[in-house]
Parts: structure tokens; C-alpha cells; sequence
């Protein structure tokens, strides 16, 4: 768990840091085509965006958030018709939304949690159909929400059993090499 929460922390200072060069630079238009050409990571970026729009027309999306607690306890919302079924914040993304809309809402519907920060960790395909979109983020606000499913802090071997467990499973070994 100390290395998932360390993993977290990371990518967190690293989207501060890379916000921070970019907004005190110059940022001039020759800047971007030069980062295009190095293949730098605008240029990444946009490759995955562009295989994602052609992904995005073969299968429905899904957007879902990793919220982690200092002590290692993932943020998790069970099935409405489950409680014992636990997943993480997310759901369905809507017609005109991007990925990131979607879990930013869903997070909120579900949780009552504002993100602050959010970044894009993982994508892939679950056993339901889907195409999921997985961030990692950082919250504002308490939990309170008015959705049936319970909402509650989980050890991560937890999201390891039930309905995403597949889906989980390739998610952990992916983004923090469990």
C-alpha cells in the first residue's frame, strides 16, 4: 500500500511540475510544434486522444477515479443493488461528454467529492463491453451524497473481487505494478 500511495503522490507532483514549467515559460506556438517533433509528451498525449476517438466508435465509454487515503485505502462505491459490491466512483460517459467530464461528475454524483486534480492513468476494455477510462485524483469536500450505493474507504484487495475485478486486476498491475 505504501508503494501505491507513493505511486499517487508521484504522479500528482508530476502534473504540478510539469504545470508549473509550462505556465512560467513562454508559451509560443514554435514551442509546441518542436515538442510534436521530439515526440514529446503534447505529442503522446494526442496519439493516445486520436486512438481513443477511433476506439470510441466501436465500443461505449466508461470513466472511473482513484481516490487514495493516506493510509492506503482506496475510495469505493458499491453496486446500488449490491452493497457488498464494491467499485470505484464512475459509471457511463454521456453523449457530448469526455472521459474526464464523466468521472469528474460521477465522482461528485457518487460521492459528494469534488476533484481538484485529475489525471488520466489507465484505459482498457472491461468484461461488461465498456471502454474505461481510470484517473487518478485529488478530492475536495466530505462524503455526502443522495446515490444508493455505500460509499466507503476499501483495502485495495477489495476492488480485486466482484463485478470489476477483472477490470481491476489488469488496472493495479498496469498503473502500480501489483
Amino acid at each position: 500500500m505504501k508503494l501505491l500511495r507513493n505511486y499517487v503522490r508521484q504522479i500528482i507532483a508530476e502534473e504540478r511540475s510539469s504545470f508549473n514549467s509550462l505556465a512560467s515559460a513562454n508559451l509560443k506556438q514554435d514551442n509546441f510544434v518542436s515538442a510534436s517533433r521530439n515526440k514529446g509528451v503534447l505529442q503522446n498525449e494526442k496519439e493516445e486522444n486520436d486512438r481513443m476517438e477511433q476506439d470510441d466508435n466501436a465500443l461505449p465509454r466508461a470513466a472511473c477515479v482513484i481516490i487514495l487515503s493516506d493510509d492506503g485505502k482506496i475510495l469505493a462505491v458499491s453496486r446500488k443493488d449490491n452493497p457488498s459490491d464494491f467499485g470505484l466512483p464512475g459509471g457511463k460517459v454521456d453523449p457530448g461528454e469526455s472521459d474526464w467530464e464523466a468521472a469528474s461528475r460521477e465522482l461528485q454524483e457518487e460521492t459528494g467529492l469534488m476533484a481538484t486534480k485529475m489525471r488520466k492513468v489507465f484505459v482498457d476494455n472491461d468484461s461488461s463491453g465498456y471502454r474505461v477510462t481510470t484517473f487518478v485524483a485529488e478530492v475536495d469536500g466530505d462524503i455526502d451524497t443522495n446515490e444508493s450505493g455505500v460509499v466507503r474507504w476499501v483495502d485495495p484487495s477489495i476492488l480485486l473481487r466482484g463485478s470489476f475485478k477483472t477490470y481491476n486486476t489488469k488496472l493495479f498491475k498496469k498503473v502500480f505494478g501489483t
